[in-house]
């Protein structure tokens, strides 16, 4: 997905005004539970739902912008063409039979329909919450390859939709159009040399999909460097990659947090896997880049980290069974109906998130965690969720002062979101302690959209492992928790003593 507004003396700036709404909703809405995650757990936050009016009556109100596209759309077959050659030729892959075409939003949100279906394996029962975004999605696209029909789409609507968010007139051009192009392109080359469609289809995970993202976008980005130059887009390149995540100046507040995690996630594949690439490479050769598709690296550290992937030897990671406890976290907490679902965030998304700390102490915060998983319980459409984000940190010092920093950054989110459309309105903070675990809770409500949503959320330590567990507009049982708890602790007595 690549995502990439007038003065107000401009005609158009009420038109831009509501595309930077309508970007603003498919941001958010591309990447609904990681956001919530966030939002609630980090920021301090619990919005995760607009209780006024609903995301489609929101879209559909705005469905009529409209903006000029540009008289360089006429050439769109000679750029097609210069792009394929120039891609050939330095690949040695035959595009021959690969086709662009210029897409409304709705066939890319086919295309995209069916990239995701693909990954039907991973992504089990939470392909359908997915699949129902996609429409919100496709107001992020500037182009997508189309694994199933090896076809590339262009989003003629959305370059100039871009251009007036960022107000930057530079990004409704032919050079960034070919930008885009060659970076498709990437995609259809590394489809002819290792094939993406198999591969995609036995992807049985998250991070199995985290790391292969990765290394696709990573691919994309790391031959599109190379090429740019060759078509004299350097420069057009390079603001093609600032807008995988860049937010609009418009967009303030408490939405502007929540998007700097979201799209740092987003923006992970391309910068990280970008990196990982280069790296990978200049550690052996351009051949080593057929294992990357072959034996992919899997999850989010790894991609970080290219040395682990070259000597496992040297990965650090928790020993404890991570996966076991949010397990636990699972069978108590979901209910009939419910789709829990489980994974890591990376470096890049928990360091945005954990704004306004100073940079040492985001640095001290990152450096106590040895490893991590997140579950998330969604009850309904309501926004109703219960999630856990546990840690394991290297020593039961770094537990206490890593809840420590979870405390003041909650605090400083008080100060912050006193004023404005989403405030904190109550906020009281206890110690807590139960089944050998100890720490604080945080009892927030928040007002936003009109409607008033009720947070508690629970920091604990046992030794080295944190628990950091929220209730958000679900009722918080302590009986339950203390189960839940007490099942943990057999899970770490029983690693302790392996």
């Amino acid at each position: 997905m690549h995502r990439s507004s007038s003065a107000k003396t401009d005609p158009s700036h009420l038109a831009t005004r509501d595309v930077t709404k309508k970007m603003r909703y498919a941001l958010t809405h591309m990447h609904m539970k990681l956001l919530c995650i966030l939002s609630l757990l980090l920021l301090g936050l619990a919005s995760c739902t607009d209780k006024e009016q609903s995301f489609e009556d929101r879209m559909a109100s705005l469905a009529d912008t409209r903006f000029e596209a540009g008289a360089y759309w006429d050439d769109f077959d000679e750029l097609t063409e210069r792009v394929r050659s120039v891609v050939e030729e330095q690949s040695g892959q035959s595009l021959s039979n690969l086709k662009y075409r210029i897409a409304d939003r709705e066939q890319l949100s086919e295309a995209l329909r069916n990239n995701l279906s693909l990954q039907s394996k991973a992504l089990g029962p939470q392909l359908y919450e997915v699949l129902a975004q996609v429409d919100s999605l496709s107001y992020a696209l500037m182009g997508i390859y189309d694994i199933s029909t090896g076809e590339i789409l262009i989003g003629k609507p959305n370059f100039p939709m871009f251009a007036a968010m960022f107000k930057d007139d530079a990004i409704n051009t032919a050079e960034t159009l070919t930008a885009v192009l060659i970076h498709e392109s990437a995609h259809a080359v590394a489809d002819n040399r290792w094939g993406l469609e198999v591969a995609m289809e036995e992807l049985e995970s998250l991070e199995e999909i985290t790391g292969y993202s990765a290394v696709i976008e990573g691919y994309a980005q790391y031959l599109a460097r190379d090429y740019a130059p060759l078509l004299n887009v350097e420069d057009a390149f390079e603001k093609f990659t600032w807008m995988i995540s860049a937010i609009p100046e418009d967009i303030e507040g408490a939405e502007r947090l929540v998007l700097q995690a979201t799209t740092a996630n987003m923006a992970f594949q391309y910068y990280e896997g970008e990196a990982f690439v280069r790296a990978i490479v200049e550690a052996s050769d351009e051949d080593a880049i057929g294992g990357l598709f072959i034996d992919p690296p899997i999850g989010s550290a790894i991609i970080s980290n290219p040395a682990w992937y070259l000597d496992p030897s040297l990965v650090e990671k928790s020993d404890l069974d991570l996966v076991a406890i949010t397990n636990l976290f699972e069978e108590f907490y979901a209910g009939e109906g419910t789709t829990p679902n489980q994974s890591e965030l990376n470096d890049a998304t928990l360091r945005a998130a954990l704004a306004p700390l100073s940079e040492k102490e985001i640095d001290a915060y990152m450096s106590y965690i040895l490893g991590h998983r997140v579950g998330a319980i969604p009850k309904g459409q309501s926004g109703a969720m219960t999630v856990l984000i546990l840690y394991d940190t290297r020593s039961t010092q770094d537990a206490v002062a890593l809840i420590g920093l979870s405390k003041q950054l909650l605090e400083m989110r008080d100060d912050l979101f006193k004023e404005g459309p989403t405030r904190i309105v109550k906020s009281e903070y206890t110690d807590y302690s139960v089944a050998g675990w100890s720490g604080h809770s945080a009892e927030k409500t928040v007002s936003a959209g009109g409607a008033e949503t009720e947070v508690t959320t629970l920091s604990l330590h046992r030794g080295a492992v944190v628990v950091e567990i929220s209730f958000i507009e679900v009722d918080f049982e302590k009986e339950n928790l203390e189960d839940y708890l007490e099942q943990a602790n057999l899970v770490l007595d029983a690693d302790s003593q392996d």
